[in-house]
């Protein structure tokens, strides 16, 4: 019988009772090497690469948030712009979304 499970998603080392003698201290190490590895070297979070995020609450973003749906882009806070040159001249790509006021629009030109 091994003397571990490991986990599905990140693979940790999930000892078996009596039967893991000597090998607490590697698995220990090698999961915290894991952990480290998943949140990237020198940033504080953890990357999201497709899937869904979802839960209860609201969802805080510090700085600007982007999200591209296919060719479409949408950003936390769309810019607001009288037309399309106005959004242009802020910067909205062709195909981005920005708002008239309180009416969403998508920049064709």
């Amino acid at each position: 019988m091994s003397d571990y499970t490991q986990t599905p998603v990140l693979g940790l080392f999930k000892p078996t009772y009596n039967a893991d003698a000597e090998q607490w201290g590697y698995h220990l190490n090698a999961n915290a090497d894991t952990i480290d590895a998943a949140f990237g070297a020198g940033t504080t979070f953890l990357h999201i690469t497709g899937g869904t995020l979802s839960g209860p609450g609201d969802l805080t973003v510090g700085g600007r948030l982007t999200l591209t749906i296919g060719s479409v882009t949408f950003t936390a806070l769309p810019v607001n712009a009288a037309n399309d040159a106005a959004a242009s001249v802020a910067g909205v790509p062709v195909g981005g979304v920005y708002r008239n006021g309180g009416i969403l629009m998508v920049r064709v030109t």
